[in-house]
């Protein structure tokens, strides 16, 4: 029997061998809050599962567009989700409900692929348009700033820099990492020569440590679908962690933990002293998303089924199903 979420009554419990899809369709990206895992679908919807009772809590349609990418405010009350028709979202986030507090033009040419919070009151955009872009923020809206355009740089994801809280690191689909300063004005400039990934670019990039972040990386056939480890201070990687077979879609920490997900439908555990996998369990379909909180972890799915796990000694075990999934 596979550990996906069952959908049931109050009481009994219902456990059904076929994978249940609790969300409304493919998932897009997930966001971990101290209270709960957020998964961000294609049909612009947001449904929230509460880590403690590992429930699904609401589900919430934030566009009729499809979401591109979001990001967490630094207390954990507020998302940006950004969505294909070239909008922002500013979310509000209770344990009862999301409600989007404002919508406005990304100003972007193209979707916006990456979001990051430099600060509460300063956003930062990426874009599959070349550039990345910063915004003042307020309660009724964002201004934009500035941009910085790179030719051929089609963003993928952006992060704060784990050591310097001014930085940003942006993957990219030019098989680079860039390094961007943002100044006290909001100001934004690249600061260091790219730093090449290899033959494959990368999807999502994750802080391990002040020095240290973790990158899912593309690939296929067994080529280039691994995870990476990035040095801050010496722009190096170490030898990648091999075992996924195709496109790393996420990867996220959990204490000294790292935990991947790949389109080859599996969920991997990975201990940054051994590149060799110590747990591997397949959900049946491709995995897209990932939320992580303390020593849970819960994935989602092409096929809308959602998935959960419990590390134990960093080993991914299979989580009972919680009563009560509607």
């Amino acid at each position: 029997m596979g550990n996906k979420f069952a959908k049931a009554k109050k009481p009994p419990i219902e456990i059904v061998d076929e994978p249940v899809s609790l969300l409304t369709d493919v998932p897009v990206c997930a966001i971990s809050t101290p209270a709960a895992a957020i998964f961000l679908c294609g049909d612009g919807s947001l449904t929230s599962v509460s880590w403690t009772t590992v429930q699904v809590m609401f589900t919430t349609r934030i566009s009729t567009s499809s979401v591109s990418a979001a990001a967490l405010s630094p207390d954990g009350t507020q998302l940006v989700v950004a969505t294909r028709d070239a909008t922002l979202h500013m979310v509000s986030l209770t344990d009862k409900g999301a409600t989007v507090r404002w919508s406005q033009p990304s100003e972007h040419e193209l979707p916006v692929t990456a979001l990051a919070f430099v600060h509460a009151a300063l956003l930062a955009t990426g874009s599959r348009d070349n550039t990345v872009a910063t915004w003042t923020l307020t309660p009724s809206g964002a201004t934009r700033v500035d941009a910085v355009d790179i030719p051929r740089n089609v963003v993928t994801d952006l992060m704060v820099h784990p050591s310097a809280p001014n930085r940003l690191l942006q993957s990219s689909e030019d098989l680079s990492v860039h390094v961007f300063d943002v100044d006290s004005d909001a100001h934004i400039s690249e600061v260091s020569e790219p730093i090449s990934t290899g033959r494959h670019f990368l999807h999502r990039m994750a802080r391990v440590s002040d020095t240290v972040v973790a990158m899912a990386q593309t690939g296929f056939n067994n080529d280039g679908s691994n995870v990476l480890i990035f040095h801050v201070t010496t722009e190096g990687f170490d030898e990648p962690f091999v075992g996924h077979e195709f496109a790393v879609k996420d990867v996220a920490m959990s204490g000294d933990v790292i935990i991947s997900v790949s389109q080859d439908s599996t969920v991997k555990s990975w201990i940054r002293s051994s590149p060799n996998p110590l747990s591997s369990h397949s959900t049946g379909s491709p995995c897209v998303a990932l939320a992580v909180h303390e020593s849970r972890v819960i994935v989602g799915c092409v096929d809308g089924s959602l998935h959960w796990f419990v590390l134990v000694d960093g080993v991914l075990v299979e989580g009972e199903f919680s009563a009560g999934l509607e």
